[in-house]
């Protein structure tokens, strides 16, 4: 996606700065973990008692080592108290992936019972950061985020425990071994508040959890505000989420409906899809402008990571005082264009929003410029002139 971003930036420079993408509203990480945050996770002990050996985590960000963060072990999820175990240097590595914490040392026993309700709380000075979900799916505890449990939220955790006979007999007691955010119908989305930029949505950036399989018919929907109930103000069929663990590109390139926007208005862009799919999503609700959408809601504790890219109005607009004399017309149109106030034939390219050339050709005042060939979108027009105009194909 990087590569194409700068690929359609040089376009852009050398194209007289016809469109200039920008990234207009964004939570690029998924940053659960702040300095002087605490992660944890309460779990219920189920089918086994015995003594607790490991607990296993998912870092999400490769930072760097940290070898001096503590972890305590509480009674239920009273986390105020002396904790029943304390650890020391603990070490966690340079990763993308699951580490342990072996439980080889520190103070208090280390017994668990049946049926009880244990907490593991790491506190770290420096940052790094956790997967958490956003559904819940653990009934047997929250997921501890900085100074308090979260009822939304779960943190990948898996608790590796020795049983009362033999004691050297290690077993996989209690786990949340998936960050499904995503399950069957599942609607996944976001809403923005656009912020120092007003003009035409462009596209809109997500990054993938699990790489699954590729989705060919999701549906994208932008609603004017957080009211999702109505008629969105656009449509986009047959999306495609490509089976991948990284960013994915969803091109606003068709559709039904306005795509612009006003500075300072909010927005929720809504994924609605059958197969099973999974998002990052961030805990602490690290971006102010909107909030996560999951199923059937909005939820205030997190956010999605995205990243919406857009054609600023200012550098659409008509680039000299000849376009006043220029009126284009039927617009929206599906079928032609009349440009009227032009003084004689006259070539022109048509260009699509992310700075592709489409058609180009010359005309005459008031003579008919074919469109039907193009797809469903916003589209600019330029003369040898300078002289830009913008229309929608419908």
């Amino acid at each position: 996606m990087m590569k194409n971003y700068f690929l359609n930036l040089l376009f852009l420079t050398l194209s007289y700065s016809l469109l200039a993408q920008t990234v207009c509203e964004e939570q690029l990480g998924i940053d659960n973990g702040f300095s002087g945050q605490s992660h944890g996770q309460s779990v219920t002990m189920t089918g086994c008692s015995g003594f607790f050996n490991a607990i296993e985590f998912h870092r999400r960000d490769p930072g760097s080592a940290i070898t001096t963060a503590v972890l305590k072990i509480y009674n239920n999820q009273d986390v105020t108290g002396t904790p029943m175990y304390t650890q020391n240097n603990v070490v966690i590595p340079a990763t993308t992936d699951t580490f342990t914490i072996e439980l080889s040392g520190g103070t208090g026993s280390l017994a668990f019972t049946e049926g009880n309700q244990y907490s593991f709380i790491i506190n770290n000075t420096p940052t790094f950061q956790t997967f958490v979900d956003g559904t819940n799916p653990y009934a047997g505890g929250q997921g501890f985020l900085n100074n308090g449990f979260l009822e939304d939220f779960d943190l990948w955790f898996k608790v590796t425990t020795s049983t009362d006979d033999p004691l050297s007999n290690r077993t996989l007691c209690q786990e949340q071994t998936t960050i499904n955010n995503g399950v069957s119908g599942q609607s996944h989305g976001q809403s923005v508040t656009m912020t120092g930029c007003s003009g035409f949505f462009n596209a809109i950036e997500f990054h993938r959890r699990d790489p699954g399989s590729a989705l060919t018919t999701a549906v994208l929907k932008i609603y004017n505000n957080q009211d999702v109930t109505g008629t969105p103000m656009y449509t986009q069929n047959n999306v495609v989420i490509p089976a991948t663990t990284d960013t994915f590109t969803i091109e606003l390139s068709g559709g039904t409906g306005s795509l612009a926007f006003t500075e300072g208005n909010q927005y929720s862009f809504i994924i609605n899809n059958t197969p099973t799919f999974q998002l990052e999503i961030a805990g602490g609700d690290p971006y102010d402008g909107g909030q996560l959408f999951l199923n059937n809601a909005f939820l205030a504790d997190g956010d999605l990571w995205f990243k919406l890219i857009t054609v600023n109005d200012n550098s659409l607009s008509i680039e000299d005082n000849n376009a006043n004399d220029y009126k284009l017309y039927p617009n929206p149109s599906s079928n032609f264009l009349v440009i009227n106030g032009m003084h004689s034939e006259e070539s022109y390219k048509i260009y699509n929003t992310l700075g592709q050339e489409v058609k180009k050709g010359s005309a005459l005042n008031n003579s008919k410029i074919d469109i039907k060939s193009l797809n469903t979108g916003l589209y600019f027009i330029k003369f040898d002139n300078r002289v830009t105009l913008r229309f929608l194909k419908k």
